[in-house]
This record gives structure tokens, C-alpha cells and sequence, in this order.
């Protein structure tokens, strides 16, 4: 096995955000314009930005990971390129 004599640091850390993330802190006027999860009538939770739904790597919710590769896979799928 080679040594190499520097230390390692793994940086590919993965941070996944709490539901209140990013509308916590926002000031109450902006809040409905923020990142959030919110239960659609179909009883199912959903990733919303303002009023938009997050489609974005097709998202379900917040428990939702896609798997590596998933956003070169989708830009490559991409009409332009």
C-alpha cells in the first residue's frame, strides 16, 4: 500500500438542511416567498419555493437524495446541452 506523507481531508461532506432552514430566521414578511416543505392535498410532503413546487432532480421531499450522478444525467438531458 503507498503512504503519502500529508495529511487527508475529506471535504465531500453532505449537509442535509432541516425543514425550517431557510424560513427560521427570514423576517415574517418574506417568509411565504422562502424554501419550504409543505403537505399537498394528497397528503403528501413537498418541497416548495414560494409558491412553485421544487421540481429541480425531481425532489420529493426533504427525505428524498437522488443518487450520485443524478444532476450530470440531468443536464446532459438538457435540450441545450
Amino acid at each position: 500500500m503507498a503512504t503519502i506523507d500529508y495529511p487527508v481531508f475529506d471535504a465531500d461532506n453532505h449537509y442535509y438542511e432541516t425543514r425550517d432552514a431557510f424560513s427560521r430566521h427570514i423576517p415574517a414578511a418574506q417568509r411565504d416567498k422562502a424554501i419550504r416543505a409543505r403537505i399537498d392535498d394528497d397528503g403528501v410532503e413537498r418541497v416548495y419555493v414560494g409558491d412553485k413546487r421544487f421540481t429541480f432532480l425531481e425532489h420529493r421531499n426533504f427525505d428524498t437524495v437522488v443518487p450520485p450522478g443524478a444532476l450530470r444525467a440531468m443536464l446532459r438531458s438538457l435540450k441545450s446541452g
